[in-house]
């Protein structure tokens, strides 16, 4: 086959289509989208298990004063999970008891020392008109913790006025 012809071959594998470039079932296109439909159910099924592991650590975390005020799902290869914590004022349990509590769950361990370290450190930073709000935790193959603050005072903006008019 010369270098003409396998340019041609690799082109209609790539495209789907046939010789005589009418369009046909299977080839490269098709084995991508199969491998991409697999890579997917396997995310989704990973994610499922991260749900189930939050699901079981949540109780330990409101007894420490962490509360979940939102929860991203993101079924790609590799899933996350996005949680948003907020801080309570009083505490059931103390961190260390909740610690231990979480031994046999590996994803609330680690979520619950990152929500201890984003406390520690979250007055550290100062921003001119906005106080700490929550902390943002993103669990994946590259896990990273997001302290957001929001204004001090809500300043009406034009939206607001439509909208509560």
């Amino acid at each position: 086959m010369d270098f003409k012809n396998f340019i041609e071959d690799a082109k209609s594998k790539i495209l789907g289509e046939d010789s005589k470039g009418k369009s046909r079932r299977g080839g490269f296109v098709d084995g991508v989208s199969n491998v991409l439909g697999a890579g997917q159910e396997m995310a989704s099924d990973a994610a499922g298990k991260l749900v189930d592991d939050f699901n079981q650590m949540l109780p330990v975390l409101s007894s420490v004063g962490y509360d979940l005020k939102q929860l991203e799902i993101e079924l790609g290869v590799p899933p996350k999970i996005i949680s948003h914590f907020t801080f309570a004022a009083e505490r059931a349990v103390e961190p260390l008891v909740a610690l231990e509590q979480l031994t046999n769950n590996t994803l609330g361990y680690n979520v619950l020392k990152a929500l201890l370290y984003a406390e520690r450190h979250k007055q550290k930073f100062e921003v001119a008109g906005m106080s700490f709000d929550h902390i943002e935790l993103e669990a994946g193959l590259i896990p990273s913790v997001k302290l957001c603050y929001v204004p001090c005072a809500k300043q009406m903006d034009f939206h607001d006025t439509i909208v509560n008019q």
